[in-house]
């Protein structure tokens, strides 16, 4: 203690009673990194240290492979070229006149739709009120249950 400095807080330190203070755990917040942590850095500095070291680097020959265009292609884009500075130069174009022709139906086909139309129209327009119930009867007679038996016992049998 005789390391302090002489001033007003140093003797209020000295004389100060540290019984009345209260017992405290320390708990460590700075937790260690983990095996898995430790291993990627490791890893991590490992890459860096490499990429720091200049590695040997070994020449090596390229191959450059261009495909050129076959004539087919050559001769489309030369054709397309040559139609396009023609369009743009206005050159030699003539004067053409557009005749619409608009195609009607014959005969059968307007009278199959017509016929189409007014089936449609029937079953649309149907009058289900006009219609008379009836009964409906059934005819297949059910087997008893002796004769259910019977089978049953024969069907086992075999």
């Amino acid at each position: 203690m005789s390391d302090l400095p002489t001033s007003p807080v140093a003797g209020d330190i000295a004389a100060f009673n540290k019984d009345g203070l209260k017992k405290a755990e320390t708990q460590e917040k700075n937790q260690l990194p983990s095996s898995d942590d430790v291993k990627q850095e490791k890893t991590h500095q490992g890459v860096l240290a490499g990429v720091e070291a200049k590695p040997k680097l070994r020449h090596a020959e390229t191959d450059e492979k261009v495909v050129l265009p076959s004539a087919d292609d050559v001769k489309q884009e030369k054709d397309r070229q040559s139609l396009l500075s023609d369009v743009e130069t206005g050159a030699d174009l003539k004067k053409v006149e557009t005749n619409e022709k608009n195609s009607l139906p014959d005969n059968d086909a307007i009278a199959a739709e017509k016929k189409e139309v007014e089936l449609r129209s029937g079953i649309e327009g149907f009058n289900k009120e006009n219609m008379k119930k009836s009964d409906t009867q059934v005819k297949q007679v059910l087997p008893d249950k002796e004769t259910i038996e019977q089978e049953r016992r024969t069907s086992v049998t075999e």
